[in-house]
């Protein structure tokens, strides 16, 4: 699904369940010829386009018709779950860059801690 307009516009998400929609809500339905990851990561990578191609009002707006216009890659199926799959190798490895990022940043924290300490303590002033 991709949210057409709105503060969510270009949202992307999977219905785990049947569902029905409203106009808002755009649908591709599961088929054999697209591997449903394939293609929420080329919407992901296309989004920002699709936003821009938007018309502006009280809301901004991605029609339908701009999406059926939407140039599509179209390999196989087993390139598409290749390609998926290097996808989210790569995003593995991001998450794990990020993890550790954010524990560098907590020590980085910590480390500024004692030497603030160390400095109001008088422990960069006293004599040796």
């Amino acid at each position: 699904m991709i949210a057409l307009y709105g503060a969510t516009i270009g949202k992307l998400a999977f219905f785990g369940v049947e569902a029905a929609t409203n106009q808002a809500i755009c649908g591709v339905l599961r088929n054999d010829y697209i591997d449903s990851k394939f293609l929420y990561n080329f919407l992901l990578f296309r989004r920002p386009k699709l936003i821009s191609q938007g018309t502006r009002g009280a809301q901004p707006n991605i029609s339908q018709t701009i999406l059926k216009k939407l140039e599509f890659p179209f390999p196989s199926l087993s390139e598409q779950r290749a390609i998926v799959q290097k996808i989210e190798n790569l995003f593995a490895s991001l998450d794990i860059g990020i993890a550790d990022l954010k524990t560098a940043q907590e020590q980085l924290k910590v480390y500024r801690q004692a030497v603030l300490k160390k400095v109001f303590e008088g422990g960069f002033t006293k004599k040796m």
